[in-house]
């Protein structure tokens, strides 16, 4: 209550303000006018930077090109390559130099895979953002992904493009989705998130795993109706076709829709704090895709990002949220062995470590 009660007093004047001389408020007008220069220069520094980063991205595509061509078994690592890639995982400590060693072994035991298998669905349900939305069904699609690329719109904002190979599901050969950013910049001179376009996706019939279609038998009333006054029981029946909303990946492309401001909104509060979470983690999970994902995509697939991540336990997919449990539980008889310990006077045990560097796939 009190809470409450506070909050209606957030942006309410004190007084104080209004009490001060004339030339305080005079000097107080004169410290606006300046914070005002600073923020239009803030938006230019933004603006800059925006155009850094488009800069940039034209440096780093040929990179990335290389790296689909990989991925994808187009072409193998040249020797340039794999010798920066091995000074990279024994500085890791990711390989050992017996293993650097029998390299030629191992290509020749794996000469019938091409590319990397998958790599942009194991890249993708190491992203714990990602891993929540994606479900078995969404696996047999995105093992078709062959890159995910990142553009910038001639407003403000970006587009993500998906990449897939033909496929059983769906004929597009492209997904997008694009951000807008406000053309105004917000307070602390940040572009401030407007909102998102996907694009609708051409599902092969029978195969959208965003919904589902459920089918049920009814009884026609109006023949009912008839038979009571005819003594005839016909048992005409319609078969009645419903669309229901299935949990998807997919479901990325179709993004929640802001609410305008001058229009007439009947919705509770409940409701609204709903839709403001859902635009909020539709943003975050493509900054996630844009600033995470794409530029680092091998040390996704390999887990190895995971090291730099904050990890909350309840955004943990299913199957750390399993490791983590079963560790948690050997916490807590840790913690009783070390209460039986202390009493005895034996030495703690140490608690085993959590490696998060293999493939989730």
């Amino acid at each position: 209550m009190i809470q409450g009660k506070l909050g209606t007093l957030i942006g309410r004047s004190s007084g104080y303000i209004e009490s001060l001389p004339a030339p305080v408020k005079k000097r107080l007008t004169g410290l606006k006018g300046l914070q005002s220069e600073y923020s239009k220069l803030e938006l230019k520094f933004q603006e800059e930077i925006l155009e850094l980063e488009k800069k940039y991205l034209e440096k780093y595509r040929p990179l990335y090109t290389r790296r689909a061509e990989i991925i994808n078994g187009v072409s193998e690592p040249k020797e340039d390559e794999l010798e920066a890639g091995r000074i990279v995982e024994q500085e890791n400590e990711e390989s050992s130099a017996e293993s650097v060693k029998n390299d030629d072994e191992a290509v020749s035991a794996g000469s019938d895979v091409k590319g990397v298998p998958e790599f942009w669905l194991s890249a993708m349900k190491n992203l714990i953002s990602i891993a929540s939305l994606i479900t078995p069904k969404d696996e047999e699609v995105l093992r078709h992904l062959l890159d995910i690329r990142l553009a910038y719109l001639d407003v403000p904002g970006f587009k993500i493009e998906f990449e897939f190979a033909e496929n059983e599901f769906f004929t597009d050969k492209v997904l997008t989705k694009s951000y807008f950013y406000q053309q105004q910049a917000g307070y602390g001179g940040d572009f401030i998130y407007d909102h998102a376009e996907g694009q609708e996706i051409q599902w092969k019939e029978g195969k959208d795993l965003t919904v589902k279609i459920e089918t049920k038998r009814q009884r026609n009333k109006s023949t009912q109706s008839h038979s009571r006054f005819t003594n005839l029981d016909t048992n005409q029946t319609r078969i009645v076709k419903r669309s229901v909303p299935l949990d998807s990946f997919f479901n990325f492309f179709k993004p929640p829709v802001p609410r305008k401001d001058d229009a007439e909104v009947d919705e509770d509060e409940e409701d609204a704090d709903e839709l403001d979470e859902r635009l909020e983690l539709d943003y975050n999970i493509g900054e996630d895709i844009k600033e995470k994902l794409i530029p680092r995509a091998i040390d996704w697939y390999t887990g190895a990002a995971l090291e730099y991540e904050e990890i909350d336990d309840e955004d943990l997919p299913v199957d750390y949220e399993d490791e983590f449990s079963e560790d948690d539980d050997e916490d807590e008889d840790e913690d009783e062995d070390d209460e039986d310990d202390e009493q005895s006077g034996k030495p703690k045990a140490e608690p085993a470590g959590i490696s998060f560097h293999d493939n989730s796939v």
